[in-house]
């Protein structure tokens, strides 16, 4: 009688290794994808709020009085001042002391503070850069006498930098507000800015910029 054939080789790791390693991949992207849910819920928890102001049409934007027959501004929730970023040796203490021939003020090309420079300066010479952020960076690199910017990103970059110092006083401050066509019924805009200051008397602006990294005065 012939004798079962014996196949030679190596042997095949038993089926139900496969599937455990299979239910092992799958439990560790469960895992990643779940690790992902609480933070995933803090931002939408952050984002909530803002999504019904936003599915109202509603803008954040500087506040401006001369627009106020097409638009109503809420109370202001943050105020943004531009300052200036010098040398610890600097004669400058004022930004008065800025504008004056023969000085170089770096800003980034195209924000609202190179629109200032060039609509409000005199005699001192604007360089730009690509961004604000850049624009301190060719403050450093090309020696220039300033940098403009926003307050605390600067007075941050002026305390990691030693031998810098940020200007007291400031050479123009924004305040932004969230926007809505006036023509609305005015029930609508007051019950919408109330929830404004719902928003504004709760840390979730104190929070989402934090996210976003940014440091700015809040207006309560």
């Amino acid at each position: 009688m012939r004798k079962p054939r014996q196949h030679r080789g190596v042997k095949a790791r038993p089926r139900r290794d496969v599937r455990a390693q299979r239910v092992q991949h799958a439990n560790t992207d469960s895992r990643s994808r779940f690790d992902g849910l609480d933070q995933a819920r803090g931002e939408l928890r952050l984002a909530e709020n803002a999504q019904r102001l936003a599915a109202l049409g509603l803008l954040a934007q500087r506040c401006d009085p001369a627009r106020a027959d097409r638009i109503a501004f809420s109370a202001p929730y943050v105020e943004i001042e531009g300052t200036y970023l010098v040398r610890e040796d600097s004669p400058a203490r004022r930004v008065a002391d800025m504008d004056r021939e023969g000085l170089r003020i770096a800003v980034g090309r195209g924000a609202a503070y190179d629109l200032f420079h060039s609509r409000e300066l005199r005699h001192a010479t604007i360089e730009r850069a690509g961004t604000s952020a850049a624009a301190v960076i060719l403050f450093e690199q090309q020696r220039l006498d300033a940098a403009a910017g926003v307050r605390q990103p600067l007075a941050a970059w002026a305390q990691a930098h030693p031998g810098h110092r940020v200007l007291a006083d400031r050479f123009t401050a924004i305040q932004q507000a969230v926007a809505a066509p006036a023509a609305r019924p005015a029930d609508a805009l007051q019950a919408l800015f109330n929830e404004v200051e719902a928003i504004k008397a709760s840390v979730l602006l104190e929070a989402a910029f934090a996210r976003a990294g940014q440091a700015v005065t809040l207006l309560r």
